[in-house]
């Protein structure tokens, strides 16, 4: 940069870098705590300039409320572990992403729909698992609970054969 320039390099650390002289704050073992600490501050500054910038439109758009999202849980204390999250603010940067994420997006209502029907049908057949084995299998059916759970190990064909339908089948061959 020029002389006249130089009041409008915000980043010493780059200068002493190449002059040598790394700031303290960047050795030592709390050099990763300032780098957590630092990308912290820049998500939140972009994220203030984006508000102060579009202002309401901002949370219209599905985009801006992802990256909020992103940035909001990891600056959550206790969720050190979804700090990771804040790599799907890549997805932002590659259009062909966005268009599948905002797909995804677009399929959420009928997907809920498709689970609050199969919910429907799973409590149906909780409901006649239990009248119809529970007085045999009070263990396994014995409940609405129970029979919902020994249900969902069926659907899931964990130990279904030899653990559950074997021996209700030998009390109940029409089962």
């Amino acid at each position: 940069m020029g002389d006249h320039l130089d009041h409008l390099d915000h980043r010493p650390q780059c200068r002493n870098a190449r002059s040598g002289n790394e700031p303290d704050r960047h050795r030592g073992p709390w050099r990763h705590a300032w780098r957590y600490r630092s990308d912290r501050h820049r998500d939140l500054r972009q994220i203030a300039l984006r508000i102060y910038v579009f202002r309401l439109s901002f949370f219209k758009r599905p985009w801006s409320l992802f990256y909020f999202f992103v940035v909001a849980v990891a600056l959550v204390p206790a969720t050190g572990a979804l700090s990771v999250l804040r790599v799907l603010r890549l997805v932002s940067a590659v259009p062909s992403l966005q268009r599948v994420i905002g797909g995804l997006i677009a399929a959420l209502p009928g997907l809920g729909s498709i689970v609050l029907l199969m919910s429907l049908a799973f409590y149906i057949f909780s409901v006649m698992a239990t009248n119809l084995y529970g007085e045999t299998f009070p263990e396994w059916f014995g409940s609405l609970g129970a029979s919902a759970y020994m249900l969902f190990q069926i659907m899931t064909l964990e130990s279904w054969s030899m653990g559950i339908v074997r021996p209700v089948m030998e009390a109940h061959p029409w089962a």
